[in-house]
This record gives structure tokens, sequence and C-alpha cells, in this order.
């Protein structure tokens, strides 16, 4: 066989021993699939891909949620040699025009061969143009197919898959992962994690994010373990729905992203007696990680038998697969001095001061350098090389060269190296500066948010050029549940940001519920509601409340 053994042969391994043990438990709609059953579709969609013109190379794109024909169509491209993408179907929650306008840009620009969605949303995907078009539920009725084990699949260096940024707008960018460089992401962090045969992965997380198809997709069907999925937007209605869900869970793994902590604390419960003592990691990842999310989370559910140790910390990136860094515990809070901080971009450590959040160490074979190899405690640019790293985006060459310079990949993201774990400090396109003063667009959003009156995650921090004054202007603009409460909103951000940062935002901009566009991953789209601002798209909810800044 010209494959990459390692891929699907402990999945197999699991077919043939355990046949009706549960590969797949989608707990919004009920459904459980074996992991005989699991074999069977894929073999089934390996062969249905084939009969509509798909061979090995092509690209599949699927714009699904979690059913059963989206996991088929996606590990059935791949058996057949064909590179499937998960991306974004069209929700609610983002703006369908731009949805639509920058697919289509996708679709042609990379012709994919294949388009499969969700029953529900054919004829948008139709739109899209220039490929053939099937539903999760072709993938569903089965076929007879040979085994998986008699089919041949590609060699290690080939593109096992794509996976695209989740941006609201622009070049959607589709990091090219091969075999080789999935295996080493799996093997590498599944041993710094200490991932067991015993284990599951419990996630809501939606495929078409790095998060949610590497950490809970790829890896444990690759080590052949149980995935628990629920639906992305049942999760947000029902958090409580998730907690139950890893309760239910022995020796589970999970990842969320920071927002969920304080989301979970505030919104989501347990009944008595129910247990987390098993719960073998909850990883915070793909967003900037606070101490504080993570200490009212344990300190809310800690009574439930959940080890403080269990919270742990990723640094991770679709170029690099997935992990860059992992704790091995619960990280480590460096207290460091705010002052020299802000002015000389170095991290000196300070009792009592500003505290930032440890991401843990490299994964074995990975390298990270700060800047052109700046000393422990200074910021920089973070570089990374190792094993899982890619060699850049499909057909984007002009990009993959800004990017992927000499074996190393520019993240943009900014942090430092402290006895040897990596803390992240924001990003350079974050990076606000006010009279030389360097502000951090999330730690901004967290000061407005922890007013108590902004909507949890719906404000959003950017800079604005002030030409008068030779620096950037700061401007805030927060969802606000309610009217009636704008000034004392306004003055409460104002108040934060000054006491913290001594300067004023130039303007604070309150807005109606769910006006602040989204990225398809669920993040608030700083570059899009820049753009909105500056266009005067965003609607004030009653009053405007601006402020020169002084």
């Amino acid at each position: 066989m010209r494959t990459a053994p390692w891929y699907f042969r402990r999945f197999l391994e699991r077919a043939d021993r355990d046949a009706s043990r549960v590969c797949l438990e989608l707990h919004s709609g009920g459904t459980k699939v074996s992991f005989g059953e699991m074999e069977r579709g894929i073999s089934s969609a390996a062969a249905r891909l084939a009969d509509n013109g798909v061979g090995p190379g092509d690209i599949v794109l699927i714009f699904a949620h979690h059913d059963p024909g989206t996991f088929f169509a996606f590990f059935g491209a791949q058996l057949l040699g064909a590179v499937p993408s998960f991306m974004s179907p069209p929700t609610s929650r983002q703006p369908v025009d731009l949805w639509a306008r920058d697919h289509a840009a996708l679709v042609a620009r990379i012709h994919p061969a294949l388009l499969v969605c969700g029953e529900g949303i054919r004829d948008e995907i139709a739109q899209l143009g220039g490929s053939r078009v099937l539903t999760t539920g072709d993938f569903e009725t089965l076929r007879p197919a040979p085994k998986m084990q008699e089919c041949h699949c590609v060699e290690p260096d080939r593109i096992a898959f794509l996976q695209h940024s989740s941006g609201t707008t622009g070049l959607k960018k589709g990091v090219e992962v091969t075999y080789r460089q999935l295996q080493a992401q799996v093997e590498s962090f599944a041993s710094v994690l200490g991932v067991a045969d015993e284990d599951c992965v419990v996630s809501w997380l939606p495929v078409y994010h790095d998060m949610g198809l590497i950490a809970a997709t790829l890896m444990p069907f690759a080590l052949g373990l149980p995935i628990a999925l629920l639906d992305p937007m049942h999760w947000l209605e029902e958090p409580s729905s998730y907690l139950a869900l890893l309760a239910s869970k022995p020796n589970s793994f999970s990842w969320l992203p920071n927002f969920a902590f304080p989301f979970l604390v505030q919104r989501g419960s347990l009944p008595t007696g129910a247990d987390l003592s098993r719960v073998r990691a909850i990883v915070n990842c793909s967003e900037p990680c606070k101490a504080s999310s993570m200490a009212s989370f344990h300190s809310r559910f800690g009574a439930h038998g959940l080890p403080s140790s269990a919270i742990r910390v990723c640094y991770a990136m679709a170029e690099y697969v997935f992990a860059v860094t992992q704790t091995e515990g619960a990280a480590r809070v460096l207290s460091i001095d705010p002052a020299v901080f802000d002015s000389d971009h170095r991290a000196v450590p300070r009792p009592n001061g500003r505290t930032v959040v440890s991401v843990g160490r490299p994964l074995p074979g990975t390298e990270i350098r700060v800047g052109n190899g700046l000393r422990d405690g200074d910021v920089g640019e973070l570089f990374v090389r190792g094993p899982s790293l890619c060699s850049g985006y499909h057909l984007a060459p002009e990009i993959t060269a800004q990017k992927f310079v000499d074996g190393w990949y520019r993240t943009g993201d900014l942090g430092f190296l402290h006895e040897g774990e990596l803390y992240i400090t924001g990003r350079l396109d974050d990076v606000i500066i006010v009279r030389g003063k360097n502000l951090y667009a999330h730690d901004v959003e967290m000061l407005a948010t922890q007013t108590g009156l902004v909507r949890a995650g719906r404000a959003v921090a950017f800079g604005l050029e002030d030409a008068e004054l030779g620096t950037e202007k700061l401007i805030v603009v927060a969802e606000v549940g309610a009217a009636g409460a704008e000034r004392e909103t306004a003055k409460a951000i104002r108040t934060a940001i000054l006491e913290t940062y001594g300067l004023s935002p130039a303007d604070v901009l309150l807005v109606p519920p769910d006006t602040l566009v989204k990225t398809s991953s669920g993040k608030v789209s700083r570059s899009e509601n820049r753009r909105r601002y500056i266009a005067k798209l965003l609607k004030p909810w009653v009053t405007r409340e601006g402020l020169r800044a002084s």
C-alpha cells in the first residue's frame, strides 16, 4: 500500500477489535456511529466520490456541521487520495452577502471537484458555482464498497487536507497539510498530553476551525479514540449541556477558546453529584488565555471534583497543523513590571505586577525564536519551525513567500520566552500605539467587558491614525444589552482604560446586541468592524459617546 500507514491503522485496529463500540456521538441529534459503521461509511463515501468524478489530488469542499455524512465525506476523500477541506456554512450570525462573496471567490480560484453541504443549504452552496454538489445525506445512504484495508491512499508527503483561514473578509488562505506533518503533530501532541487508549474527546467546536478539526477530530480519529460532539449552536443555547457531557465521559479531553470559560461560569451549571474528577484536560487555546478566566472556572466547578491541573493552555496555529506549545499541567502565571513592559517591551518579573499566562513549552522537535534571537524576557515577533510546519498556502505563492522564510514561519504574534516557557502578549496587527504606549486590543476589550455593563465577548478595540497628533487614537465599540445605560457604560469603559493606561479612548461607541461582525470561528472581527466604523455603518444604540484623547 502506498499509504502513511499510521493514519488509518489505529482506527482500523479499533474497528476490528471493537466494531460495535461507539466511535462518534452526535448529541444534538441523538446519533451514534460505531467504529464498524464508521469504517463502512468511509468506504462507501470513497466509492461515491469516485462515481462523481473525484480522483486523487482533487479538492472537495465540505460546508456542513456535525452530521455522520460530514465525517464520511471527509475521511472518504482522504481514503480516495483526494484533498478535503471543511468550510464554514452560512449562518445567521454572519452577513450572508459577505459569506457568499468570499466563498464564491474561493471556489473560482481553487476549482474544487465537488462541494458537499448540509441538507438545508444546497441552493446557497450551488450558487457558489463551478462544481457539482452533494449533500451529507447522500453519503449517509451507504453503498457496497471495498473494505478500507483493501484501498490505497497517498504517500506521506502528499496533501492530507486544506485548512482554510476563518477570517470574515479577504482572501481565505488554504494551509496545505501533508500526512507526514499531520503524523508529527498527532504523535508529539498526544505524547505531551499523555493520551491513552481508554481516553475520549468531548467537543462542541466547529470542524472548520483548526482546534475543532485537529484536536477534536483528526487526532482522536488517528488514535482510534471515541469522539462525543455537541452542535456548536446548541452549546451556545444550552451551555450546561457541554458540562453534563464532560461529566458523563470519564477520561475525557476537551479544548475551549478563552471566552468559553467565563461564558460557562456565567451561564453553565451542573447538578449536585455531577463528577468532573476524571476529566483529563480542558485546554485553553485559540485566543489570549487569561488567568482570571481559568481561575474563576475552577472556582465554580472545582466543587465537582475538577482538578486544577486539568485546566491547561496551548499555543496553536493552522500553519503548524495545530499545537506549537502545551502546558503539561496548570499554566504558570508570571507577574511582571508593567512600566518596564510598556516602555522597554521587556518582561521583568515583579511581585503584584501585570500577570501573563504561560502557554507551555514547545512540542518535541519544535523550535521557537523571538525576533532575530532576542534574549529571554524581550518581546518580539515569534518565529516557529519543526516537523509539523506546513510548506505554505494553496495557490498563494506571494503570501507563502512573505510568511514562510528560510524554514521559519512568521507568526505575526508577539511574545517572549522565560525559563523555557512561552508567553504570548499580542499580535503585531492588534497592537495600538497611542503616544508611544503599546496597547493590546484584547486587553482593552477585556477591560470593557469587565465593567459588567457590556455583553460578554462583544467588545472590539482598534486604532485609527490621527494625522494631526502623529499617533494612533484608540476606538472602542461595545454591545450593550438594553437602552438606558449608555452614558453609565461609556463612562465606566473610559474610566477603566484611564486607570489602567493613563489615557482616554478617542471614541466609545455603544451599539445594540448582535451588531458586531464575527468571523466564522466565532471571534469578533477587528478588521471588519474597524472598516464598518470608518464607513459609519455601525449605528449607535441611542447616543454616541465621544471623547477626544487627552
